[in-house]
């Protein structure tokens, strides 16, 4: 498949540079049954179905972006992507102290040689040292005063707003980019679908009896990397991101599955960690380590029941002693991709030409035209801190 076949015309006014306020106040398209609905967020408790299970991504987005200025005046712009050393778990990098490397992206890069950078904040310093240069960005040497590389990204980090909106952040955005359920501190994009939720709706799907679950998966900048204009998607090289999951969220999924309750994943980053979950759970069954997922490895497994993936998957846990289960997952979902676990897709308006309009393509087929026309002609607001949807998957991918 080509490129061009993902792609649409986005009129400027239609990106929204702001959240509405309050977040549950946007828009939501539904799109069931082949037929598209408007309603706004704050309704979606009683577009679910009553034994729906909600999966969340609760990821916490961290100041990843770092800005130094030289002596001459020249400014060098670090965007933390993913650590390297002493740990590549995000948990442990984040609680590491006095020192630590990481990947990084780097703006103005050619200004920046071999000097070490530095900043100062009352009684606290971080200084950076280039190591490495690698086709995937720079290898950095951190060294902070503070208590641990958290406290240093919250002292001298900003938030890393998406690229598209060509603007600094304001302290507004520290908890507008932000979703109310974050607890795990790794990600350096919001999954931008939860935004919308405030305690009135998460209470009120609650008061419905809709299950709540909570897995991670942390976002990285890749997810901004856009496809190749006159390529084939296969020529796409997908970005990596960690995934955790607790035995007990698998404990939980399981059951609800088996009870046949429909699995909705709130934002694309959950349905990737939800649809990842199915295949490492084949991996265990055949006996591999289930601790990566390749881009392709998808498509080329054979189909086992879902019960039967979440049981290997849990078995490995088991027997391994492992009550969390620290993964990372490359996988690309493209029209062709048979989804196992997820039955509908709450999801904001994505760019044009980008994986994530991919992803939405595979779950609603060519409808997604359809749907994108339906949200301008609306006047919708898109990408992050856009307006949303719920997209249910089509009876006749049922099976």
């Amino acid at each position: 498949m080509q490129t061009e076949n993902f792609d649409y015309a986005l009129p400027t006014h239609q990106i929204a540079s702001e959240p509405i306020s309050p977040r549950d106040a946007s828009k939501l398209l539904v799109y069931k049954n082949d037929t598209i609905t408007h309603q706004h967020f704050g309704l979606l408790p009683e577009v679910l179905p009553e034994n729906a299970v909600l999966v969340f991504n609760d990821t916490k987005v961290i100041p990843a972006r770092l800005i130094f200025t030289k002596e001459t005046g020249a400014k060098i712009e670090l965007f933390c992507l993913q650590p390297l050393q002493p740990h590549t778990d995000m948990a442990l990098a984040m609680q590491q102290p006095n020192q630590c490397t990481w990947l990084c992206m780097v703006g103005n890069a050619k200004r920046w040689k071999d000097e070490t950078l530095r900043l100062e904040y009352q009684n606290q310093t971080i200084t950076a040292q280039k190591t490495a240069t690698t086709p995937l960005g720079c290898e950095v040497q951190f060294e902070f005063s503070t208590c641990d590389f958290a406290m240093a990204l919250r002292v001298f980090g900003e938030m890393p707003l998406p690229p598209y909106l060509n603007r600094r952040p304001t302290p507004l955005d520290a908890q507008n980019y932000q979703t109310m359920y974050a607890a795990h501190s790794g990600a350096v994009a919001a999954p931008t679908a939860g935004l919308h939720f405030t305690q009135n709706v998460l209470q009120n799907l609650q008061n419905k009896g809709i299950t709540q679950l909570y897995a991670t998966l942390h976002v990285g900048a890749g997810t901004f990397k856009p496809l190749q204009p006159n390529t084939k998607l296969e020529d796409h090289v997908m970005h990596t991101e960690q995934i955790c999951v607790e035995l007990a969220f698998l404990q939980k999924l399981s059951q609800h599955i088996a009870q046949k309750k429909p699995v909705v994943a709130v934002g694309t980053t959950a349905m990737r960690t939800l649809e990842s979950i199915y295949h490492l759970g084949i991996k265990a069954a055949k006996g591999e380590n289930p601790t990566f997922l390749a881009q392709w490895q998808a498509y080329e497994q054979p189909t086992v029941s879902v019960t039967n993936a979440l049981d290997s998957l849990m078995d490995y846990m088991q027997k391994n002693g492992l009550t969390q289960l620290v993964a990372h997952t490359q996988i690309m979902i493209v029209p062709g991709f048979v989804f196992n676990i997820c039955s509908a897709l709450v999801t904001n308006f994505h760019q044009p030409k980008s994986t994530l309009l991919c992803l939405v393509a595979a779950f609603v087929g060519t409808d997604w035209k359809k749907i994108y026309d339906e949200a301008l002609s609306n006047q919708y607001r898109f990408l992050s801190y856009g307006d949303s949807s719920i997209l249910f998957k089509k009876q006749a991918q049922n099976g």
